[in-house]
């Protein structure tokens, strides 16, 4: 039979051996969990910097407020990046609408000096020697007309095509 103080050492030795294992496993798993994260901390970072960026670049973003856990933080700014991106689609939705707009406005604005061109160099061909020398002149007078205005129309799209490229 043990001694009780045999088995007093005994249960000492028991109890530091299972301390020193709780000890390791305990910073075993610290180590296992900083690993584990690291790339959660790192997208949380970059969020933080890209929300920055944000508000400095966007006239309609406020503060993020600052977070010490990285999920509630990219929730936050999950939600902050999806939100800026909807006002882009808008942007782009409603710049898409005014080009369709602009596109059908040029083409009845283009349409309407062309077709009166045509309708009065056509009338001096078709009629030729039977129309009296003034009413030609005037006729082709108005061609000349609408083939300026024609000119000019196209001028001021190729002037905007460039300021929509950003050349001028």
């Amino acid at each position: 039979r043990a001694q009780p103080r045999e088995l007093f050492a005994h249960q000492q030795t028991g109890l530091t051996a299972a301390g020193a294992i709780l000890l390791v496993a305990l910073i075993l798993g610290v180590l296992l969990f900083a690993v584990l994260t690291l790339p959660l901390r790192g997208l949380a970072r970059k969020m933080r910097a890209w929300a920055a960026r944000l508000e400095t670049d966007s006239p309609f973003r406020g503060p993020l407020s600052p977070s010490s856990d990285e999920i509630a933080a990219l929730n936050q700014q999950f939600d902050s990046m999806a939100r800026h991106i909807e006002q882009q689609i808008e942007q782009i939705r409603s710049q898409d609408r005014q080009r369709r707009e602009f596109i059908a406005t040029i083409s009845h604005d283009l349409r309407t000096p062309l077709t009166s061109l045509h309708g009065y160099l056509e009338t001096v061909i078709l009629k030729g020697d039977s129309l009296p020398r003034a009413t030609r002149q005037e006729y082709l007078e108005t061609a000349i007309h609408h083939s300026n205005r024609l000119q000019q129309l196209i001028a001021a799209l190729f002037e905007l095509s460039k300021l929509e490229a950003g050349v001028i």
